[in-house]
């Protein structure tokens, strides 16, 4: 029992440290970005073939809904902001790659504190990869939504890791109430902070095609994790951090 005990606050401390440090390089990263003040790059377009967004572009302003068209694919180098006009969204069809560091993060936020659409999975076509990424100020900072019927035969992954969603309506929503051909998510150490939702989920992937959450922090939301038409064996939510050592508050 007491080595049980003693495990348990370990990994308490564990996450938790892990939720400061991930708070920590944001705030450093945002700092970062004020001190450097260059022209935008003005986005209004759809984006058909592959792409790259370079730091030497950065920043980067999106002033309308655009789509990454199921034949492309767009890269986000390190260190890269890009603000979105209110309004404005993306909308990936095929392949998205951003692929921040701790030091520099890649920075999707809403143009002066505009509420934006956020980044929508729709059945991409190829991975969508969030690495070390900060979204803030979206309706839903990231959405997995599905089609009727199935545009591919098989739908690219969706992996979000060491990633920060800050003050969005919902952090990540992940609709699977139509079960065609699903994108597999996996959420790897990720701060999801001050969102009205943190995580959203209807239904899940069906099929062979399973969800994954490890180590992801659940501080200062609303609601941490709203799960709805969940059946079977349920989600498993295990070893993450709830802002408390006693887990997270769930409503009766």
């Amino acid at each position: 029992m007491k080595q049980t005990s003693c495990w348990a606050r370990l990994r308490s401390a564990l996450l938790a440290a892990t939720f400061l440090a991930l708070l920590a390089v944001a705030l450093s990263a945002r700092q970062a970005q004020a001190g450097r003040a260059t022209q935008a790059t003005p986005i209004n377009s759809d984006i058909v073939g592959d792409t790259t967004w370079s730091i030497a572009g950065s920043p980067y302003q999106v002033t309308a809904p655009i789509r990454i068209t199921n034949t492309a694919t767009l890269t986000i180098e390190a260190g890269v902001e890009i603000t979105f006009a209110a309004g404005a969204g993306l909308r990936v069809e095929g392949g998205l790659n951003a692929q921040g560091t701790q030091a520099r993060q890649v920075r999707m936020v809403g143009d002066n504190g505009a509420i934006w659409q956020g980044l929508t999975a729709a059945q991409p076509t190829r991975n969508l990869a969030l690495q070390s990424v900060t979204i803030q100020n979206a309706l839903a900072g990231l959405a997995i939504r599905q089609q009727t019927t199935p545009i591919v035969a098989t739908s690219g992954r969706v992996d979000v890791l060491n990633s920060l969603l800050l003050n969005n309506r919902i952090g990540i929503d992940a609709d699977y109430s139509v079960l065609a051909n699903a994108p597999r998510l996996i959420m790897r150490n990720n701060l999801l902070t001050n969102n009205q939702i943190g995580l959203q989920l209807n239904g899940l992937p069906s099929g062979n095609i399973k969800s994954k959450f490890n180590h992801n922090s659940f501080v200062g939301n609303g609601i941490g994790v709203n799960a709805i038409n969940i059946s079977g064996n349920g989600v498993e939510m295990q070893q993450q951090w709830w802002g408390s050592p006693d887990g997270p508050l769930a409503d009766p």
